[in-house]
């Protein structure tokens, strides 16, 4: 492994106190296509092979930066957990014959009761196995490995949907801390039928029991109920 890599903070917005939730739908879509860009430009350096995209948001956080930023971390490594989540879907389907998230999306599209917003090409659903409250999953509904491949149309429901999860997420429970990261296949590998990007948004409440025992999570909150919360909230 070589020392090469990259760390980036990408700035949202020149207002210091804003947050993303609070930006004009145009401005929150220039930040995706921001974002989308810079994973371009990273994946032609040869030496990078996986890029991590994620948002910490922590209105009184110490030690971190106030201004409203994501960042994105480029590695000469794919990470271990990228490539257990790599190999579970590959495994999936190999099995299957079908993408995982895809049938994770004809089961929600089926039932309704996780789906939180619903776009032309975009979806917001509380997960099935939330690991904490008002866990998050967006997802596009056409099949893709990788974040960057999405076309104009899909990035423009992804920042309005995104959005709206935000706003929602700040007035049914009160601007939380959350972080937010962008699941995608690594540069040179993952490619194919087998993966599907996503991103996950997950809340830290701190009156809520989020604490792993015996390495699994204790979510309060069921699934069901967090999504009915969230779509009956107004943006």
């Amino acid at each position: 492994m070589n020392g090469v890599g990259a760390d980036e903070v990408l700035v949202e917005s020149a207002d210091h106190h804003v947050k993303l939730a609070d930006l004009a739908p145009a401005a929150v879509e220039d930040v995706v296509w921001a974002l989308r860009d810079r994973l371009v430009a990273l994946k032609r350096d040869t030496r990078l092979r996986a890029a991590l995209l994620f948002k910490r948001h922590a209105a009184d956080a110490p030690g971190r930066l106030g201004h409203p930023h994501a960042q994105l971390l480029a590695t000469p490594i794919v990470p271990r957990e990228v490539l257990e989540e790599l190999d579970r879907a590959r495994a999936y389907y190999d099995y299957r014959e079908r993408c995982l998230f895809c049938d994770i999306l004809r089961q929600e599209l089926e039932q309704r009761t996780r789906l939180v917003v619903e776009s032309e090409h975009v979806l917001a659903l509380a997960p099935f196995a939330a690991r904490f409250p008002f866990e998050t999953w967006l997802f596009p509904r056409r099949h893709a490995a990788r974040f960057e491949h999405a076309d104009e149309a899909e990035q423009r429901d992804l920042a309005g949907v995104l959005r709206a999860v935000l706003r929602r997420l700040d007035r049914a429970i009160g601007d939380p801390p959350f972080t937010l990261v962008m699941h995608s296949a690594p540069f040179r590998e993952g490619e194919g039928p087998s993966y599907h990007w996503h991103v996950e948004i997950m809340p830290t409440l701190s009156h809520a029991e989020t604490a792993w025992r015996g390495g699994l999570p204790l979510n309060p909150v069921p699934p069901e109920d967090a999504a009915r919360f969230l779509r009956d909230t107004p943006e």
